[in-house]
């Protein structure tokens, strides 16, 4: 029944106008459903599966959360059996020389495929089971079936027939095209099926990518609070991440807390970040480790003042306290982490609360600088500067009129030579690896005369 059927091809062939060797792709697309149907979809009659089944109810079986149950194996294993059937009609529609049969034959699969990939979507089969059928395999290689490493073999071979059917069509079309006087109607009824198999190709990956989608999201919501503080669980998720789109991706991010990242996790993330699929979440990653660290220096910043009792500085508290409330603001807003933007806006703040900028500028390049340059150096993000405030805060036209500016704040800077940052620094616009220092600034003397001319 399951043996290629020479003679009812030869005569296929002959009504075709073909000769044998002229046409190979279509003798291989019906022995390749042959051997798919027969090693995969019959490589388990009910017997054998009942076998697996009532492993479940031996004793000492332990379940593992997540793996399959013995009820969802029943149900793949029914499932199994009417795309089998499916498989049977449409290998016999293969015999005739119409495509058009072939592809009614194929739809009809279409619910049975969309069935069978939702119920077998990330099964983890138990490890008992699998043992259950490696006692099998002797008896399965006399039977003149091929030797499969796990149950998880034979369930993933209908995910991955459809697209045969595509390239196999394909090729078929092109000896079509050979032929001398084009068989029109059979090219048009041909690529009718090759669309349909296409189709049918697409929803299979559109259904398969919302069950990932789904799992994904069930998968966050068990984690706690505490597992979100783990780096290398979220190394871990970057794989299921890859289902989700660059917001989603996002969303998911924004929920870790990374301040706590050491040097070994960056190591971790140089390994992650080197598969080539995980490249598009570099940026992600590691502009979210950076975001974390610098709330959480400020917030460290603003517990120390406070600890200080009677004795704190009230205007350092306000500034950072301002500084935290806008960088929290621009995440509940979904606006890019903008550093530059958030001391510009505590700055207007503290200037409707009597603050002067001279103070202001003082804090932050004798305080929170360092703490923030130092978060960028581990980055290997070019440092901040006082000098980078002072083009952020006053225009150019307005710095020689400006009553706030003095120049001597251009000598200004940290006590190691930093890199020129560039400003209005937005951390998710770019990637943080690929910052460029900017080119050298001039000494203060040289810019003034600059300016004045």
């Amino acid at each position: 029944m399951l043996d290629f059927n020479k003679l009812q091809f030869q005569q296929t062939l002959n009504e075709m106008g073909f000769k044998e060797n002229e046409i190979m792709p279509y003798q291989e697309l019906i022995v390749s459903e042959i051997n798919y149907v027969k090693n995969f979809l019959f490589y388990l009659n009910d017997i054998e599966i009942n076998s697996l089944i009532f492993t479940y109810d031996k004793k000492g079986f332990l379940s593992v959360e997540g793996e399959t149950s013995q009820e969802s194996l029943r149900h793949i294993y029914n499932s199994l059996k009417r795309l089998r059937k499916g498989q049977l009609e449409f290998l016999a529609a293969l015999y005739k020389g119409d495509p058009q049969l072939w592809q009614n034959a194929l739809r009809v699969l279409y619910e049975h495929y969309i069935n069978y990939i939702t119920l077998t979507h990330r099964v983890l089969i138990p490890r008992q089971i699998d043992e259950e059928l490696k006692k099998m395999q002797p008896h399965k290689v006399k039977q003149g079936y091929q030797q499969v490493a796990s149950l998880s073999a034979i369930l993933i071979a209908p995910v991955q027939r459809i697209p045969r059917y595509i390239l196999l069509g394909k090729e078929l079309q092109k000896c079509i095209h050979k032929k001398n006087g084009i068989m029109i109607d059979f090219d048009k009824k041909l690529t009718a099926f090759i669309n349909t198999a296409t189709d049918l190709s697409q929803k299979i990956n559109q259904e398969t990518l919302q069950l990932d989608q789904i799992y994904v999201r069930q998968k966050l919501k068990r984690l706690s609070i505490n597992h979100r503080s783990h780096f290398s669980l979220a190394l871990e998720l970057l794989g299921d991440l890859q289902v989700l789109n660059q917001d989603a991706a996002k969303n998911v991010m924004d929920k870790f807390d990374f301040s706590a990242c050491v040097l070994q996790d960056y190591e971790s993330i140089k390994q992650a970040l080197a598969v080539q699929a995980n490249i598009k979440f570099a940026p992600l990653l590691q502009n979210k480790i950076t975001e974390d660290k610098i709330l959480h220096c400020i917030k460290k910043m603003i517990e120390y003042e406070q600890r200080k009792g009677k004795s704190a500085d009230a205007f350092k508290q306000n500034i950072l306290i301002y500084l935290s409330q806008s960088l929290y603001n621009q995440r509940a807003l979904g606006i890019p982490f903008n550093l530059i933007q958030a001391l510009l806006e505590t700055y207007k703040m503290l200037i409707t609360k009597g603050g002067s900028l001279e103070h202001f500028i003082e804090f932050i390049s004798n305080g929170l600088l360092g703490n923030i340059n130092l978060i960028f150096n581990e980055n290997h993000i070019p440092n901040l500067t006082v000098m980078d405030l002072h083009h952020a805060f006053v225009p150019d036209m307005e710095r020689s009129s400006s009553p706030y500016i003095d120049p001597s704040w251009d000598d200004f800077s940290l006590e190691r030579e930093p890199h020129e940052f560039t400003p209005h620094f937005s951390l998710h616009n770019q990637s943080i690896a690929s910052i460029a220092p900017a080119s050298p600034r001039l000494p203060s003397s040289q810019r003034r005369n600059k300016h004045n001319n």
